[in-house]
């Protein structure tokens, strides 16, 4: 009998325990003795008084969590980049710091010094306690009928290899669920608020300010794989990278980044979320017992 079932055992006659006559205690006792091999006392004290509760040891605490001015400067920066980990937010905190001033007011020198010099590690310790799938979930009979109207080439994954999509299914939660999530959406009126949030905010969001990690290599180690991966970089710093792209075209990518404040982004996106989950309220049932002056304004009646 391992330890864990033994105390789930004497959990479940602890309830009884208490309230049972002297004949019942017994006879209790002579069981769990019998079963568990543990000395009566023992059994009786655990019976009467329950397991004590082991302390947990604090765990290292970052040095910076003293510093109230900088620990909510990085909440911020934190919050904005919607919760990166450690190591993505790590990359990122230098694109807010720039503009930082102009949402929160000026940061004292000490405190930008910090933010930029913080490890992923340390971030981590700081806020630890927290293409299209074509997936036969997605291709019905409505969205062939419009593909083939609109001579859109259809293509399929066959069946359990899921590799044949695997550069557009990594990206599912990253880029489409990290947004919306996995709320059920009937609403018509979702639609242009969705497709102007993925063409605008978001779109250029993850592109010039969002870091994230690439596959170098994947080497079997015995009988698992050990996946390896490069420093995380922005779209936008793959793209200058590449010798593909004209110097041009470059330049013109660094100026539009240069022009974004990635804090106005983040809130713009926040603000389009809240308006597709009020959105998101109203079943396609309703929504059809609209006025049709009032379905693209649906949200206001939340």
């Amino acid at each position: 009998m391992t330890l864990q079932s033994k105390r789930e055992l004497i959990q479940a006659i602890r309830r009884v325990y208490r309230k049972a006559s002297k004949r019942q205690e017994s006879q209790h006792l002579d069981h769990l003795e019998l079963v568990t091999e543990l000395k009566r006392n023992y059994l009786n004290r655990l019976l009467l008084v329950g397991y004590k509760e082991r302390r947990k040891r604090p765990g290292r605490q970052s040095r910076y969590a003293r510093d109230p001015e900088f620990m909510t400067a990085l909440k911020r920066i934190w919050v904005a980049t919607r919760y990166l980990s450690g190591k993505l937010l790590k990359r990122s905190i230098r694109f807010y710091v720039e503009t930082y001033q102009f949402h929160y007011g000026a940061l004292p020198a000490e405190v930008s010094e910090k933010l930029l010099k913080i490890s992923p590690a340390t971030i981590d310790r700081t806020f630890s306690p927290r293409s299209e799938s074509l997936g036969t979930e997605f291709l019905n009979s409505k969205v062939y009928k419009f593909c083939v109207e609109e001579g859109i080439p259809l293509t399929r994954s066959r069946p359990y290899k899921k590799n044949d999509n695997a550069h557009v299914e990594q990206k599912n939660w990253m880029t489409a669920r990290d947004a919306l999530g996995f709320m059920r959406m009937e609403n018509p009126d979702i639609v242009p608020v969705a497709n102007d949030l993925y063409k605008n905010d978001y779109r250029v969001f993850k592109n010039y300010f969002t870091p994230c990690f690439k596959l170098k290599e994947k080497l079997k180690v015995g009988s698992r794989y050990k996946r390896i991966y490069d420093d995380p970089k922005t779209p936008l710093e793959r793209v200058l990278e590449s010798d593909y792209i004209a110097e041009e075209q470059k330049q013109k990518l660094k100026q539009e980044q240069q022009s974004l404040d990635p804090f106005t982004l983040s809130k713009n996106i926040e603000r389009k979320i809240l308006r597709v989950k009020a959105l998101a309220k109203v079943s396609f049932e309703e929504w059809q017992l609209l006025p049709d002056s009032q379905k693209l304004l649906t949200f206001l009646f939340q």
